[in-house]
């Protein structure tokens, strides 16, 4: 495995000029973590972008919230996105919420083998 360049993409700076508000969110994100490489079937991965690259890109940009989505580079292995959430859990656990709350119980429709829907628990 090839090592992953370190993120060369400028994270600090002068803050914009359009203020963002309160509870404003990053609604979509990915990490590149040291260690997980990219999956055959996905695209490369150019350099890492870690938890501790995107905190000083949300503090710059005045963000509060986030949300994190599995990369196409990993494929169906979703390793990297796992570590990254439990570390940034540890230093933040009262901002991650489990969506849904709960599984919903399922149940197939007749005669559609495939199509399932969500049935209030």
């Amino acid at each position: 495995m090839n090592a992953i360049p370190a993120n060369t993409r400028p994270l600090d700076g002068p803050p914009p000029r359009l203020v963002a508000p309160p509870g404003a969110t990053d609604c979509h994100m990915h990490l590149y973590l040291p260690g997980f490489a990219a999956q055959p079937g996905g695209p490369g991965i150019a350099e890492l972008a870690t938890v501790e690259d995107y905190r000083r890109v949300q503090a710059r940009l005045g963000l509060e919230r986030v949300v994190v989505t599995q990369s196409n580079a990993y494929q169906l292995d979703n390793g990297a996105l796992l570590e990254a959430l439990g570390d940034w859990a540890a230093k933040r656990p009262a901002g991650w919420r489990r969506w849904p709350p709960a599984p919903p119980r399922r149940r197939c429709a007749t005669g559609m083998p495939k199509a399932c829907v969500a049935r209030a628990s």
